[in-house]
């Protein structure tokens, strides 16, 4: 009888593993449906997108694994890559793309650098030159752009708005990311790569949770959706300010002192679509049964 009940509750745990799996499963292909749809439109092919699987899970096998020594067959049989595609990975290394996030770290600097701020944490008026001044602020941050350049391009973009004085003032309201193909498909791959990370540590176990909410709900009309969007944005785009301006005193105190490093990213975004209604009526909605 002991026996029996050995082989029941292997044949329990076998069973919600394959379940576990199942809805895993599942899951991925929630995430890969609008992946799915944009690789199309940017015309990448089905060779393409294996070719950065198996780059991907040879990475995360060398990061991951606690094993010192990781072989080129251990990691094959870790991932299920051949081992000469392993051995052939591993010794090109990974591509690496230069960083394109000027306009963001403007941005950030001038919404939590005090020296750019009023004392109730807005964005000051700049002047465009000399002390504290908007060219001073961009050449804080990057020498490879002139700062003109950048005015001329944020006012066309009307990211900015100049006064009768040539004072400039920052647009948070009607501020949108960057134009720029480079700098907007940066931020695609690091913030949904970094809400991916934080997503799977959640279900991992016996790891820290890490803050990951939604709010969600379907059957609106378009002008409620409208509504909700315009109150998750104000809202969203304030915490962010204030998470900003909070990291940036930090980041200053941080920067003397001895010891581990840690870097973050706070994101918010919101989504919606239009709801496909079911036509019961229609002949093709019927069960076969009715037909």
């Amino acid at each position: 009888m002991l026996c029996l009940c050995k082989i029941f509750f292997l044949e329990e745990r076998k069973g919600n593993k394959l379940l576990t799996k199942s809805i895993y499963i599942s899951a991925l292909r929630d995430i890969l449906k609008p992946l799915a749809k944009n690789l199309i439109s940017r015309e990448i092919t089905l060779p393409v997108l294996v070719g950065l699987i198996k780059e991907s899970l040879v990475d995360a096998a060398e990061k991951d694994s606690q094993e010192i020594k990781k072989t080129d067959s251990r990691i094959s049989l870790i991932t299920g890559v051949h081992r000469k595609d392993v051995r052939k990975i591993r010794e090109l290394g990974y591509k690496t793309i230069n960083d394109k996030t000027l306009n963001a770290r403007v941005l950030a600097e001038w919404t939590g650098n005090r020296n750019y701020t009023d004392p109730n944490g807005s964005p000051k008026k700049l002047r465009p030159s000399g002390p504290n001044s908007f060219e001073q602020m961009v050449s804080s941050i990057s020498t490879d752009v002139r700062p003109r350049t950048l005015l001329d391009e944020w006012i066309t973009l009307k990211k900015v708005t100049l006064d009768d004085e040539g004072s400039i003032s920052l647009d948070l309201i009607n501020y949108a990311p960057s134009e720029s193909d480079d700098e907007l498909l940066h931020f695609f791959g690091k913030n949904i790569g970094d809400h991916i990370s934080s997503a799977t540590n959640n279900i991992e176990k016996n790891k820290k949770k890490m803050f990951e909410r939604a709010s969600y709900g379907d059957q609106f009309s378009e002008e409620s959706i409208k509504t909700l969007e315009s109150l998750a944005e104000k809202y969203a785009m304030n915490a962010l300010l204030k998470i900003n301006k909070k990291a940036f005193e930090l980041s200053k105190k941080d920067s003397k002192k001895i010891g581990n490093k840690y870097r973050f990213r706070f994101g918010s975004y919101f989504y919606n679509e239009k709801i496909t209604v079911r036509n019961l009526n229609h002949p093709s909605s019927r069960k076969k049964s009715d037909q």
